[in-house]
C-alpha cells in the first residue's frame, strides 16, 4: 500500500500547486466506454469473445499550468464487463470426433474506483489534445486478483467549446491482469478465471460546478 500513498500524495501536490494558477474548474464527469474483444485475454484454448461496455461517474478538477498546458484529475467510480465464451464441443452423429457448436458464455463485471491524471495541450482555440494515467483499484471480493490496483495509460483528443466538455480516449492497461471469482454456495456458478488487459475506447463528458477566472 505503501506505492499508493506515494502515487496519491504526488498527484495531490501537483494538483495543489497547480491551483496558485489564476484559473481552475470543479465538476462532474462521466464517460461511457466500448470494451475491445481483445481486451480479453486467454492463454490457448478456443474462447468466444464480444465487445462489451463500461461506465462511470465522478468529479474532476482542471487547472491550467503553463502555455496551453493544463492538469485534470478526479476520482471516480466505474463499471465494466467482460464476457468469456468457453467453446461448446458436440459428438459427430455419424463419424467419431466433435465439432465446434458455440460458446458458453459466462458476464465478468468489474467495479473500480478511479483516479486519472491528464496533461492536455490546447492545439486550437476549442480543440485540445490528452494523455495520462489512470489508477485503478478493483472493488469487487475475488477469490484472488493478481494486481490491485491496476494501472492504465490514456491519449485523445477533445473539445472544450462549450461547457460540457468531452474527449474521445484510448486506454490500455500496462500490464495483464488475472482475476478469479467466488462460486456459488449452491454450485450452479463455479469459480472461474479471467485474464485481461484493458483494451478500449472512451467517452468522457465533464461539466463545471465551479468555475474560476
Amino acid at each position: 500500500m505503501k506505492h499508493v500513498f506515494v502515487f496519491l500524495f504526488l498527484a495531490f501536490f501537483i494538483i495543489l500547486n497547480a491551483s496558485s494558477q489564476p484559473k481552475f474548474e470543479l465538476g462532474l464527469s462521466t464517460e461511457g466506454s466500448w470494451v475491445m474483444k481483445k481486451e480479453l485475454t486467454v492463454p490457448g484454448g478456443h474462447i468466444g469473445e464480444r465487445h462489451n461496455w463500461g461506465t462511470a461517474f465522478g468529479a474532476y478538477i482542471f487547472v491550467p499550468v503553463w502555455w496551453r498546458f493544463s492538469l485534470s484529475g478526479g476520482v471516480g467510480c466505474r463499471y465494466s464487463e467482460i464476457q468469456k465464451g468457453d467453446a461448446i464441443w458436440t459428438p459427430h452423429e455419424n463419424r467419431p470426433g466433435a465439432y465446434l457448436s458455440g460458446y458458453d458464455y459466462r458476464k465478468f463485471q468489474r467495479y473500480y474506483m478511479v483516479v486519472p491524471f491528464n496533461l492536455n495541450l490546447l492545439v486550437t482555440r476549442n480543440v485540445f489534445i490528452t494523455g495520462g494515467i489512470e489508477y485503478c483499484r478493483v472493488l469487487n471480493d475475488y477469490t484472488s486478483i493478481l494486481k490491485n490496483p491496476e494501472y492504465n495509460w490514456t491519449i485523445g483528443i477533445g473539445s472544450q467549446k462549450h461547457k460540457l466538455r468531452w474527449s474521445l480516449q484510448y486506454l490500455r492497461g500496462f500490464n495483464e491482469q488475472r482475476i478469479q471469482n467466488k462460486a456459488s454456495a449452491d454450485g450452479s456458478d463455479p469459480a472461474f478465471l479471467f485474464y485481461y488487459q484493458t483494451n478500449r475506447l472512451q467517452l468522457n463528458l465533464s461539466y463545471p460546478l465551479l468555475k474560476s477566472r
